[in-house]
Order: C-alpha cells, then structure tokens, then sequence
C-alpha cells in the first residue's frame, strides 16, 4: 500500500482546484464546491473503484430493486452535462461533509441530500459518487495501488454488497413507486427553473403584477411537488422494509 500522489480532476481553469489525495490508510476528497475547504475522509479500505472508460468494465442494467436507495450521484467539478470518467463505489455508505449552502440552492444541482441534512445528527451517506477525473486509468491506477479495490462490473458489485428485494411484486411496486417520484421530481426542477427566470425577468424589465403572481405560483408549486416526491420515495422505501 502507497500514498497517492494528488489525482487531479477536472476543473475550470479558474475555479478551485478538486482533486483525490490517500495517505496513511484514507482517501481525502477535495471537492471546494460541495464542502468548501473541509476535506471528505473515507477510509481506504471502504473505497473501490470504477474506471467507466476502460474497456474492462462491464455497463449493464440488471434491474434489482434494493431494500435501501443505492445513492451514487454525479458531483460535477465542470459543468452538470458532463459525463463522468470514474465511479467510487464504498463498501458500507459513507458521511458526507457538511454541505456548501450555494450548492445546495444551485438550479443547476440534483444532490440527493440537502444542506441541513448533511449537517444534522443523522448526516446524509452516500453508497458511491461519479466523479471527473482528468486521467481516470491513472487515478484507478494509483488509487489500487494505494489500497482500493478495482471493480469492473459494478452492477455485480452492489448484488453482492447491498441486500435486495426478494419478494418480485414489491420490487415491482418499489420500481413503480421510485419511478414516479423521479417524474415529479423532474416537474419540480422544471418548476424551479421556470421560478427563477420569471422572477429575473420581471427584476429587469419592471414586470407587471400578473408576472409576480405566476413566480408565486410556480414557487409555490416546487415547494409542493418537492415534498409530494419525498413522500413518495419515503413510501417506496417503506413497502421495501415491510
């Protein structure tokens, strides 16, 4: 087991720099626009990795339904339409640091955790993250050598470390559930965005009244369609545990 050398990921050429960085048995995440300065420590041990661009790694789409959500999201360090190089999956879910109140509200974020849960006693954990590295054989390359593990099917990794849904009408019922949460979660975000640009355009052109109520509107129905969306994750979850 080694040190690993700072593993770069990509960033813009003006922004604070993010990068990978393991020693003395631990992998520290520096990502500046998520957590600001404090580092997300993980231990080594927990930590396997994904190089999404090799040629050995088997993409598949097996379908399971798994008793507790598998959060692996995207944590773009460039732009959110990008596409991520490496994928670390840890073996038992891991805490995340608390989170930057700007990300939290950026139109452009789909965390899966917000800011106050990131900061509350329980904190918000993650199954895995996507990430952007600037050379992602070498990052998995130097990762391994410092004690990670390489994972090439990743789909097989989650059966064999995240417990399923046996039963196939719940897991249809949980899919089914998790499904439309997502569709309204989407109208959410589309709802959000279209809060925002009324509000800057009545700001900037003196709109009329008319226009204030339709950003009260579409406000308010992020708020509720937000909240109808937890609900029914939390649902879906439930009928998991049952």
């Amino acid at each position: 087991m080694s040190e690993v050398p700072q593993v770069r990921l990509r960033t813009y050429r003006l922004a604070r720099k993010a990068y990978l960085r393991g020693s003395g048995g631990e992998l520290a995440l520096r990502l500046p626009a998520y957590f600001g300065r404090r580092l997300w420590r993980v231990p080594m041990a927990e930590v396997n990795v994904v190089d999404l661009t090799s040629p050995r790694t088997v993409v598949q789409k097996i379908g399971d339904v798994y008793a507790e959500p598998v959060v692996t999201p995207y944590l773009p360090t460039t732009g959110p339409l990008t596409r991520p190089t490496t994928l670390l999956l840890f073996t038992t879910p891991q805490r995340v640091p608390p989170l930057r109140w700007l990300a939290a509200i950026a139109p452009n974020s789909s965390l899966p955790f917000g800011y106050r849960a990131s900061r509350s006693a329980k904190g918000a954990r993650l199954d895995g993250v996507f990430l952007r590295a600037a050379d992602p054989g070498d990052a998995a390359d130097r990762l391994v050598a410092a004690g990670a593990q390489r994972v090439d099917d990743p789909a097989l990794w989650l059966r064999e470390h995240r417990k399923r849904v046996a039963d196939p009408v719940r897991a249809d019922a949980i899919a089914l559930s998790e499904k439309r949460a997502r569709a309204i979660g989407t109208a959410a975000g589309a709802s959000l965005i279209l809060t925002l640009v009324t509000v800057q355009w009545a700001s900037d052109h003196h709109g009329p009244d008319w226009l204030w109520l339709i950003a009260a509107i579409a406000g308010t129905a992020t708020a509720l369609l937000t909240l109808v969306a937890l609900r029914a994750q939390r649902r879906a979850r439930k009928a998991g545990s049952a």
